[in-house]
């Protein structure tokens, strides 16, 4: 922990830091001084004073209680807080100096400005971001740079996301899981009309206000639907996105997908709602990637008996391996959704009310140095102290403050298959709806569009451990290459070598043993 100042040094910083006008800040000591009775000798106390009276905020005071008075401005932007870190940038919330509105502040690591790779990727989400105006996709204003600082402004939207939720909750009500991923395969609906596909949806990129509204966020892997030279040259890694909600085809070929990997990972995330864990929460990096390839996971019901079959049918529709057998578009899974909400009396769009964690910003120094200190630095509930000036360093070890430790990070990992001619082919965007999107008449969850190939839901429902439909995955075509990876291949040959397969030597040895018994049975006759 950094060493802290005193009395002295603590308000000498803040005086430099230009953070409030010097009558006030001179007034604000005086009535502290006449409140408490004595001379001014406690910082921390006077903080939190300074911080009741909103002068200033308890991210500010961790810094100016460490000495340090720069690196609160951005352009026409005050920085009142820290609000996440991640592999690429680090997120801020400002308020605006002449709106005085609240916003988020994305910036580029200095150290990044220098890889023409890293500003560029930076740009594209950016853009990507400002193409889009869905009040269920987080809005994008402007891209800009103070000095070597490069950010771009966005809508601040106040709440947790869902990996914060179910980790604080536990796995969700079940009208709620639905409504969150309702909402979220509508804006994907829009998202796709509008030629993007998001790639790396997840519980920590759907954030969820006091309302129960989401706010789809961070569309850094975002491409065109249309694979284009800028988004190859942009991204040039084989496979990308987060390894517990990436589809078959995303892990075999990033570049290769359509707006049916987002409804795989819109599945696994529904998945994540309603049982509180991913759906393959264990295994390396790789071995994730190749469940997901081969490997049906963990029946919801054997984790929540409760669980509403047509729920269960629609997840599993969702996360289907082979995107032929999955909704077709995002409009698709929002009908087959919002059906089974409307079956329960319920609208993706009905008034909810959610008790949300206090926010950051409003909290004391001391209950935020004691929440540091509880959580190891790894809760994203809790600021960190980061100056601009240090960003490099907190990208170098981004790791440490995602927001679910390393089960939700974003990968960038070479292929796990060799390229090999494709024989599945993507299918173009669909069309932007233009029309909002009324609740249906409660029906068959499950869309009538593209019927499942399998048993109905109730025949499905009948094995209690594993998904309906599990057994062997056959080879299908996904991507630059088929669904079977290197490592599943070597696998493959494996499975039956006569030099270590078990079954091999019981034969062998019981065929030693019979071969035995004739031998004495001969010799013993012949004497």
């Amino acid at each position: 922990m950094m060493v802290r100042v005193g009395i002295r040094g603590f308000v000498d910083a803040l005086q430099r830091s230009g953070l409030a006008p010097v009558d006030t800040l001179r007034d604000a000591l005086a009535a502290f001084r006449d409140a408490s009775g004595k001379p001014l000798s406690d910082a921390e106390q006077l903080a939190n004073y300074l911080i009741d009276l909103e002068l200033v905020t308890a991210w500010q005071c961790e810094k100016l209680l460490t000495g340090k008075h720069k690196g609160f401005q951005l352009g026409d932007y005050l920085l009142l807080g820290h609000l996440g870190t991640g592999g690429m940038s680090t997120v801020y919330l400002a308020r605006q100096r002449d709106s005085g509105l609240l916003r988020a502040i994305k910036v580029l690591p200095r150290k990044r400005v220098g890889e023409k790779s890293y500003l560029e990727r930076f740009r594209h989400e950016a853009e990507a971001t400002r193409r889009l105006d869905h009040p269920s996709i987080v809005k994008a204003f402007e891209l800009g740079h103070d000095h070597e600082t490069y950010y771009y402004v966005m809508e601040f939207c106040s709440g947790q996301d869902v990996s914060e939720l179910v980790k604080e909750r536990g796995p969700l009500d079940f009208k709620l899981a639905a409504r969150i991923a309702a909402q979220t395969a509508r804006a994907l609906a829009y998202a796709h009309g509008s030629g993007l596909i998001h790639r790396d949806i997840k519980p920590a990129n759907l954030l969820v206000d006091s309302q129960a509204n989401v706010k789809l966020l961070d569309l850094g892997l975002a491409m065109s639907s249309a694979l284009d030279a800028k988004t190859q040259q942009l991204f040039r890694e084989r496979v990308i996105g987060t390894a517990d909600y990436l589809s078959p085809e995303q892990g075999v070929d990033s570049q290769r997908v359509d707006q049916r990997t987002d409804l795989y990972s819109l599945g696994c995330t529904l998945y994540f709602m309603l049982t509180g864990q991913p759906p393959f929460p264990t295994g390396s990096l790789r071995e994730r990637i190749e469940q997901h390839l081969r490997v049906e996971p963990r029946d919801v019901r054997a984790m929540r008996p409760d669980c509403p079959h047509e729920l269960i049918a629609i997840c599993r529709r969702l996360m289907m391996k082979r995107p032929g057998e999955r909704y077709q578009d995002a409009r698709q899974a929002y009908e087959g959704l919002s059906r089974w909400l409307a079956s329960r009396g319920f609208g993706v769009d009905q008034a909810m009310q959610l008790e949300l964690a206090t926010p950051t910003y409003k909290r004391h120094v001391a209950a935020e140095v004691s929440a540091a200190s509880d959580s190891d630095g790894s809760d994203s509930n809790v600021f960190k102290v980061v100056d601009i000036d240090e960003l490099e360093q907190k990208s170098a070890g981004a790791s440490s403050h995602l927001r679910l430790a390393d089960l939700d990070k974003p990968v960038v990992i070479e292929s796990v298959d060799p390229a090999e001619e494709s024989e599945w082919e993507p299918i173009p965007p669909a069309p932007l709806p233009t029309a909002p999107m009324a609740p249906i008449e409660a029906e068959d969850p499950l869309s009538p569009h593209a019927p499942l190939s399998s048993t109905s839901v109730g025949a499905a429902n009948a094995a209690p451990q594993t998904w309906p439909g599990s057994g062997a995955f056959p080879k299908v075509a996904l991507g630059a290459g088929n669904s079977e990876s290197v490592l599943a291949r070597r696998r493959a040959k494996q499975a039956f070598n006569p030099l270590t397969d078990w079954r091999v030597w019981l034969l062998s040895v019981l065929g030693f043993l019979l071969l035995a018994g004739i031998v004495v049975g001969v010799i013993v006759a012949a004497t």
